[in-house]
């Protein structure tokens, strides 16, 4: 019995690849670059299926300078953004006997996922041209805006450190 299961892996400044491989803790680790995160992707429609995003969980701490794509609901809106290596595999589905596994990705699937996520490679610095398609600006405008929410949060936290070790009330 085959236990591998198609993924489509993403790592900042590189193309999305497709991966068949068994989803251990380990090899799920290794793709993610330490503990995994698991996020249930809700389906954009009421006739496609979900998909499971598997992430760093301390990706926006050790790679906040590799934005990799925005989480977008289903108006568009970017809701979170997913830092450092991730990958994408089929929806969490529950075994007669309990236990929970990933569903097997179609041809038709990993069209869906390039498709809303991109082709990956596209990168904070990078120079905006013809070849992108529209759904990789879109997500690299989404990414921007975002990583500029997180800097300025972040500043705004080191500005109040600041202020308020500087003087005595």
């Amino acid at each position: 019995m085959d236990n591998k299961k198609t993924v489509v892996w993403y790592r900042p400044g590189q193309q999305a690849k497709a991966l068949r491989l068994e989803l251990t803790l380990e090899n799920m680790q290794k793709l993610v670059g330490g503990k995994i995160q698991i996020v249930p992707l809700e389906p954009k429609s009421e006739w496609e299926l979900g998909f499971t995003l598997v992430c760093n969980e301390d990706g926006k701490n050790k790679f906040f300078d590799k934005p990799l794509f925005p989480l977008l609901d289903n108006n568009g809106n970017t809701v979170d953004v997913i830092f450092g290596p991730c990958f994408i595999a089929g929806r969490l589905v529950r075994d007669e006997d309990g236990s929970e596994e990933f569903a097997e990705l179609t041809s038709d699937d990993l069209k869906k996922i390039v498709g809303r996520f991109g082709r990956g490679k596209v990168e904070k610095n990078e120079t905006v041209n013809q070849e992108l398609s529209d759904c990789d600006r879109r997500q690299l405008a989404a990414c921007q805006r975002m990583l500029a929410k997180l800097r300025a949060r972040k500043n705004g936290m080191r500005s109040l450190r600041s202020t308020a070790g500087a003087g005595g009330d």
